[in-house]
This record gives C-alpha cells, structure tokens and sequence, in this order.
C-alpha cells in the first residue's frame, strides 16, 4: 500500500472508532483489554495519535522523556473525551497528509521513509483499537481491506510487502490494566517497538 492509502485506513478506522465507541459508552468495558473500559481506549488511542503527531510535525529527531510522553495522554474529563479524542486523530490525519514527503523524523522501525513509517504504524495502531470498540460495543467487527489486511500480517524479522517494512498488524489483545505499564520492552507489548506509557486510570 501507498501513503495515502495508510491514509485513508487511518481516517475511516479513526471515525469508526468513534462511533462504536459512543455505542459502547465510556464505561462499558473493553474485552480484547482486560481491564479496560471504553474511556481508557479513548484516553490511549488519542494519546497516542497526539504522540505520533508530535514527532510528524515537528520534526524531532529523537524520542520524547517520560514527562514529555506523559503529557500527550492528558484528556479532559468524560464529558468532553470523545471530542478530545476525535480532535486527536483529525490532527494526526491532517498532519500527516500535509507533511513533506521528504520529512525526516525520529522512527523507531525500518521504513522506506519516516512518514510512511507513521502513516503505516497509526493506520495499523488504529485499525486494531477500532476492532476493540467494535466488539466493546457488541458490534461485529468491520472487515479489513484484504490489501490492507496483508499488509499487517507480516512477523516483526521478515521484510513486509515493500523494502525495509516492518508490521503493525497484531493480535487485538495486548494490553494489561490501564493503571500498570503493559508487558515487553520500554513498556510496550507490541512487538518491533515502544509506544508511550499509559496514564493511570481515570477514576471518573
């Protein structure tokens, strides 16, 4: 797949998300992340669309400190975190159609150039967590574009469908409760790399 097809999966997994999350509620819980309700889904993906945004349009060529990383997860209370949420991922979308093709940032897997890096990892990241409200909300889940599907399917040591790829693409459980760091290195339980550390849990 190309840039603006990561695109494209990226906006309509992120609108979907959306939505199956306002089905669900913010309190229902979330069965692919034990411990999770629909909120810290919420709390996690746009924090995490917040995070990748950062480096796209920035620039910044190293990882952010744990404070830095911290700050990216800071959400407003219930009444407006599906707003705070939304905002996230129209941003991460718009930043990254807007980005130089020639962009050079920080990345943390191989890569043909790091914005198809970050569009192929927050296309991928968000499609997982879109399956995750879908089957929170007690919805079938969508089915993938076969294209895109294949995409991810790809073991972390093995060259993907273009030079230097590595996948995104895993299994929809991974993570631990929300208030603990998830398993794996630098805190992540996704294979290939480290994501940012979860924000305890919100007690609203």
């Amino acid at each position: 797949m190309d840039i603006a097809g990561y695109l494209g999966e990226l906006d309509r997994s992120g609108r979907r998300l959306a939505e199956a999350a306002k089905e669900a509620g913010l309190g229902a819980p979330v069965p692919t992340c034990p411990g999770w309700l629909i909120r810290d889904l919420l709390r996690h993906t746009g924090g995490v669309h917040r995070w990748a945004t950062a480096f796209v349009s920035t620039g910044r060529a190293e990882p952010y400190g744990p404070d830095e990383r911290r700050g990216f997860f800071t959400a407003p209370p219930d009444d407006g975190l599906l707003d705070w949420y939304l905002e996230s991922h129209a941003e991460l979308v718009r930043t990254l159609k807007d980005a130089d093709p020639d962009l050079e940032c920080w990345a943390f897997l191989p890569a043909p150039s790091p914005l198809a890096f970050w569009a192929r990892r927050q296309a991928h990241e968000t499609a997982i967590h879109r399956v995750d409200a879908e089957l929170a909300a007690g919805h079938a889940i969508t089915p993938f574009d076969p294209a895109f599907a294949a995409d991810g399917s790809w073991p972390a040591s093995t060259p993907g469908p273009g030079a230097g790829w590595s996948p995104t693409l895993r299994s929809a459980s991974r993570h631990g409760p929300p208030t603990t760091r998830p398993p794996g290195p630098s805190g992540s339980s996704r294979r290939g790399g480290p994501s940012p550390p979860e924000p305890a849990r919100p007690t609203a």
